[in-house]
């Protein structure tokens, strides 16, 4: 892990593992990578590096080949071996929320690995030519999820629904908080579990609203030809979320001894997306 030319090492990082954090942006995320990296003093070799860009792939550890873009340096940096022995490079990387989603779906509830191919502009005394380098780095799991927390993508989820606010509406304090945990359990791959969630979320709302009956209600009145146009709008927003709620519950395996089916992630991420969306409209109604 340096930038070697004419058999020479003229700088390298310090650390292999630099430093992530997740930044806020309008209309899409950040990530910074926060590297060391040490100048060779080489006295009698003055050059410069200058004109840093990085192309970032992830994945696991033995296969982190997927693409993600191209990291630049939040400032025009350069470095001078004569009187820069040492310093900080710090790229940034925008991301789109399909990104995250995709990075989540791979991660797999697990540690996530970075390749940086970083490439350099070096100027010597006779010529400048661009180097490469190579730095491959792990993130523990639960870092990956302070660098997640900072982005403020855990506020979101698929489609860009926001987690609704129940600060005004306490008597539904219960469900909001079942989401989030909803959407903890989906980001560790724990898809059953974030369903699970999901149908706690919607028996609380149900029973903070005391909806038992306008729900059998519109159930009823679906269930009859005669009344199923004549539904209101607030019915069949409750026929929505009874049905969401069926969805819930895990149907058994026939022939399987009765043992209950298994939620994919795609699915789960369904089921959390729709629950937000439910819980956000109860809230406005309310």
């Amino acid at each position: 892990m340096s930038f070697d030319l004419e058999n020479r090492i003229l700088a390298k990082f310090d650390h292999p593992s630099p430093t992530v954090t997740g930044v806020k942006c309008m209309g899409f995320y950040g990530l910074t990578f926060h590297f060391k990296i040490k100048i060779n003093k080489q006295e009698d070799y003055p050059y410069k590096l200058s004109n840093f860009i990085a192309h970032v792939y992830f994945g696991n550890k033995q296969d982190p080949n997927n693409y993600l873009g191209i990291a630049r340096p939040q400032t025009h940096v350069i470095f001078r071996n004569f009187n820069y022995p040492s310093g900080d490079l710090k790229f940034f990387l925008p991301v789109s929320a399909s990104q995250l989603e995709t990075i989540e779906s791979l991660r797999l509830g697990k540690e996530i690995a970075f390749h940086f191919q970083i490439i350099a502009e070096v100027a010597t005394s006779t010529i400048i030519v661009c180097l490469q380098d190579q730095v491959l780095f792990s993130i523990s799991q639960s870092d990956w999820l302070k660098v997640l927390t900072g982005t403020g993508f855990l506020n979101m989820l698929l489609f860009e629904v926001p987690i609704p606010d129940a600060s005004n509406n306490p008597d539904l304090a219960d469900a909001v908080e079942a989401l989030r945990q909803a959407q903890k359990q989906l980001i560790l791959n724990e898809c059953n579990l974030a369903v699970s969630q999901c149908r706690l979320a919607l028996e609380s709302l149900r029973k903070a609203l005391s909806l038992n009956s306008k729900t059998r209600n519109a159930v009823d009145n679906y269930s009859d030809r005669n009344n199923r146009r004549q539904m209101s709008q607030m019915e069949r927003e409750l026929l929505i979320r009874e049905v969401l709620l069926h969805y819930t519950h895990p149907p058994h395996h026939a022939g399987h001894g009765g043992t209950l089916s298994e939620y994919s992630r795609r699915e789960a991420a369904m089921i959390v997306g729709l629950t937000s969306c439910v819980l956000s409209s109860a809230i406005k109604v309310v």
